[in-house]
């Protein structure tokens, strides 16, 4: 399948996702997620005026006697301000998506569960306590292995932001899309017990899919309050995706 139809196709199930998450049989899983974004939106904002914009400020002086050098010295404060914002912004979509999936996982999983009965026909089956420790057990492992990929691939890429002027952002972007992505759809394959090594056999052939779709959550995320709803549509998407897509 064509790269750019393939990456069509995991971007469009987001939207798709945005329209069934107006049915109150999924909104009403979601509305934790929604609160937890809220109150991450809150913190954001906070830490922005009261600590990184005085911390900004002080860089430069504010009053220079020469004129050439008072507007070289404003371009390097915007420069230096918008690099600042996108790496503080960067730093906590990530430090965001781990914390919200640690917390937000049990009200996902509910979510997943009511997509997956309602438009798949399918049923999670824990298979008595062994299976939930089962199921607990993996979930807890993929998580960590999502977080540490996440971290091993956003350190060493970063650097190229700066080394590379404009395109430098390219890689350490789409391997955090990509990685965003995955964190979505990886609820469904929890619910079948999938190891680890099992999730990377059936995500062969679905990388590019599960690209398009991390992406249109990650620049959406810079949408002040947008997450409130792409966050829960993204896991609707991915559910969506793996059902439709991978778990075949």
């Amino acid at each position: 399948m064509n790269f750019f139809k393939e990456l069509g196709i995991g971007a469009g199930t987001v939207f798709k996702a945005v329209g069934l998450l107006k049915q109150k049989r999924y909104l009403k899983h979601a509305l934790v997620s929604m609160i937890f974004n809220v109150i991450a939106y809150i913190i954001i904002f906070y830490l922005i005026f009261y600590y990184i914009n005085p911390l900004i400020n002080s860089i430069f002086p504010h009053q220079i006697s020469n004129a050439w050098l008072y507007y070289l010295a404003k371009i390097a404060d915007y420069l230096i301000k918008i690099v600042t914002y996108l790496i503080f912004v960067v730093i906590l979509i990530f430090s965001f998506n781990s914390l919200f999936f640690a917390i937000a996982a049990p009200y996902l999983d509910f979510l997943v569960t009511s997509v997956e009965k309602n438009l798949y026909n399918y049923s999670v089956e824990r298979n008595g306590v062994k299976g939930v420790v089962k199921s607990c057990y993996n979930s807890f492992w993929n998580g960590i292995w999502l977080t540490v990929k996440s971290i091993f691939w956003t350190l060493l890429f970063f650097p190229l932001t700066f080394i590379i002027p404009v395109v430098g952002f390219l890689p350490s972007t789409l391997v955090l899309s990509y990685y965003f992505g995955l964190s979505f759809l990886i609820y469904s394959a929890e619910h079948r017990n999938y190891s680890l090594k099992e999730l990377k056999k059936v995500m062969r052939g679905n990388k590019v899919k599960t690209l398009g779709m991390g992406l249109v959550v990650y620049f959406v995320m810079f949408i002040p309050f947008a997450a409130i709803i792409f966050v829960p549509a993204g896991i609707i998407a991915g559910t969506m995706l793996y059902n439709e897509y991978i778990e075949k």
